[in-house]
């Protein structure tokens, strides 16, 4: 039986192009990686090992949904605003000896798939300011003018 297991590994490395080790690997872990498979995705998809478990669930969410308010009305985030957002949550939720610091951002980041990069200014908005300001400096200048009558 066993001999049967290797050749089957053998050939499914051959066949796929990968090293035998990896074959073995996933044959001694098939359950874990079915269980893994069958796990939600996206946000409240979890890491396959078992690391450190999360300090809270719900601080966590928490944050997540402060990020996703911000972005949603087209404000910037930054890593210090998510920091002060996590420490005002932890206060809220009694959770003692939280510690927001870098690495838990990190961690943070990477458990929600969260990138910051800086986000573009479109020129649009403060092109219509100038533009209004200055259609409004022409109307005053020719109210002046007309109350004058013309003398300026």
């Amino acid at each position: 039986m066993a001999s049967r297991q290797w050749l089957h590994g053998v050939k499914t490395a051959n066949q796929f192009s990968i090293d035998r080790k990896c074959v073995r690997d996933w044959n001694a872990k098939y359950e874990e990686l079915k269980r893994h498979q069958a796990a939600p995705k996206g946000k409240k998809a979890r890491k396959m090992h078992d690391g450190r478990e999360q300090l809270s669930v719900q601080l966590d969410d928490l944050v997540y949904g402060f990020l996703q308010e911000r972005r949603n009305f087209g404000l910037a985030v930054s890593n210090v605003a998510l920091i002060d957002e996590a420490k005002r949550d932890a206060a809220e939720l009694n959770i003692v000896g939280f510690k927001a610091s870098n690495g838990w951002l990190v961690r943070w980041k990477q458990h929600f798939n969260v990138g910051l990069r800086a986000k573009r200014m479109s020129l649009k908005p403060f092109r219509s300011i100038i533009k209004m300001t200055s259609d409004f400096t022409n109307k005053l200048s020719r109210c002046v003018r007309h109350m004058t009558g013309g003398l300026c």
